[in-house]
């Protein structure tokens, strides 16, 4: 309590101390301002060309120009250092520690001296690598900037734009939060041009660059990507967009246009897929996105979106729902819309349309295998297209209730002959399909089932219950694959695994507890990777 008043009152203390500096008017040099200034004051600065490169040190400020950036009438406050001596080893500006610096309607350039036999670490732009805790900008610029921003603990953009940046836009080191709204970030790098860590959100910012860097790494928990736009892009061999995501990540309302890739266009990807078992976990929701015009580039493995596992143990890689995949080619073997790897994930509301070539599937399934559960519900496919590709015969994947472009259901050598829709690859659970799109105003839908399918839910129950020492668990499930019955005390702990094995639709386990004490107990059904249904327990003895 004593430490927040004390705060409050520092604060307060500050603004009614802070003062106006005024450069050309009062200083002649922007730097001249900074040294005169303390916590608090703001430089307001004249349009004009300032050959500086500045330093803060260990206060907080704002600087900000009188007007914004006029880049069509070359007019605005331009900080460049390019003339000073040694210009390769100067910034336009260095931060060195503080709590917050605030910068509005600069315009930072770098000339060729700034570029030439430059270190690959020095940032020409803004070195925010020295401790400070908050970097903010509002209508700011970067003009062939080596490197626009350089590390920072938060880097909040709005209204700025990155253009021609020549390594990189903004680097982190081994963290950073960037919150960016209604950016550009424009380079031609062959590096990642924008990096970020947990926590970071990208809204309604653009997003190209002119060589075969990354367009966007960001990694750990609660990444938001939303309503942005990537491209045009051209010749990576490598992820576009990678997205490491941890906990709670949303890519929403994106528009990804005019690649032309050998690797994907945007890659989600769960490096230590082990930490999606906690409770707490929030997987991944890629939604709304539109994929459009997407071509192979010079190597062989482009596709739209790759959703994948890096980890040891397969895991459910999250939601991906109403996304469009239009004009979506490929020469490799690994899909052309979507491509999942190792892991589960729920497919549902998607529309793959004019994908190609036939030869590769629109949704290509690698390594996900019984227990893990591939669920495709409700999406639309091509009927031209080869649907659901699998890599080797051990795939399953669970397609039911799909449109696949004709009301004879999908194309299966074996299952379904006479379909003449898009095609599938044996052990696709296809059936029943739907008869119209999933968007038809027709309220009579209707799907078409062949053999007998298991149910559509996973249960687990026990009887009797309570019980004294033994009882029956009846385990109900939606695919024939392997499963495990787990049981936990009341604290959470781990006791035994009561059951491990191949479950069809329904089976009756026996449970002996007698050597156990009395007490609530937790049995759960599961895969590998999830659980699925969770039975309460009462021994009585």
């Amino acid at each position: 309590m004593i430490a927040r008043v004390t705060l409050a009152l520092l604060c307060c203390m500050f603004a009614a101390n802070a003062r106006t500096l005024r450069v050309p008017e009062q200083f002649t040099f922007i730097q001249t301002a900074i040294d005169s200034s303390q916590s608090g004051d703001t430089i307001l600065i004249e349009p004009a060309i300032y050959p500086e490169a500045l330093v803060i040190v260990d206060r907080s400020l704002t600087l900000a120009g009188t007007a914004p950036p006029d880049s069509a009438n070359g007019i605005g406050v331009v900080i460049d250092p390019t003339s000073l001596p040694l210009a390769n080893e100067l910034a336009c500006l260095e931060i060195h520690g503080g709590d917050s610096v605030k910068l509005r309607n600069l315009w930072f350039r770098n000339g060729e001296a700034m570029h030439e036999d430059r270190q690959t670490d020095d940032p020409g732009g803004i070195d925010n690598s020295h401790g400070l805790l908050r970097l903010a900008l509002s209508n700011c610029r970067f003009d062939s900037v080596y490197a626009c921003i350089r590390r920072g603990v938060v880097v909040e953009l709005d209204s700025v734009v990155m253009f021609n940046s020549q390594r990189r836009c903004i680097s982190r080191g081994d963290s950073g939060r960037v919150l960016a709204s209604n950016c550009r970030f424009h380079g031609a790098v062959t590096n990642i041009m924008v990096s970020a860590w947990s926590g970071s959100t990208f809204a309604s910012c653009s997003f190209t660059n002119l060589l075969n860097g990354w367009l966007l790494s960001a990694g750990q928990d609660s990444i938001t990507v939303l309503d942005c736009d990537f491209g045009p892009f051209y010749g990576a061999c490598d992820p576009a967009i990678l997205i490491r995501a941890g906990s709670g990540s949303v890519i929403a309302g994106n528009v990804f246009h005019d690649f032309e890739i050998g690797d994907a266009v945007l890659e989600i990807n769960q490096a230590d897929c082990e930490t999606v078992t906690d409770p707490s976990f929030r997987h991944p929701l890629v939604i709304g996105n539109r994929f459009e015009h997407i071509g192979p580039g010079d190597c062989q493995e482009g596709v739209a979106l790759r959703i994948k596992c890096d980890g040891d143990v397969p895991a459910f890689l999250g939601s991906y729902e109403d996304n469009v995949f239009t004009h979506v080619t490929s020469l490799g073997y690994f899909g052309n819309a979507m491509s999942v790897h190792r892991g589960a994930a729920m497919i549902e509301h998607n529309v793959f349309a004019n994908a190609g070539p036939d030869s590769c599937g629109a949704v290509y399934v690698l390594g996900v295998e019984p227990p893990e559960i591939l669920l495709l519900r409700r999406n639309a496919f091509d009927s031209l297209a080869f649907g659901v590709q699998h890599a080797s015969d051990d795939e399953f994947t669970d397609a039911r209730l799909n449109w696949w472009g004709d009301a004879t259901g999908p194309f299966n050598l074996t299952s379904n002959p006479n379909g003449l829709g898009a095609a599938v690859d044996d052990d696709v659970l296809f059936s029943p399909w739907l008869l119209v799109p999933p968007d038809s105003s027709d309220t009579n839908e209707v799907a078409v089932e062949l053999p007998p399918l298991g149910p559509d839910e996973y249960l687990l129950s026990a009887f009797p219950n309570p019980f004294n020492g033994t009882t029956t668990l009846n385990i109900t499930v939606a695919v024939h694959c392997s499963y495990m019955i787990m049981l936990y005390d009341i604290t959470g702990r781990l006791v035994q695994t009561a059951f491990e094995g191949v479950v069809a639709h329904s089976q009756d386990v026996t449970l002996d507890l007698r050597n156990l004490p009395s007490g609530l107990y937790f049995a759960q059904l599961r895969s590998a990777s999830r659980p699925l249904s969770t039975a309460k327990l009462l021994l009585l003895k």
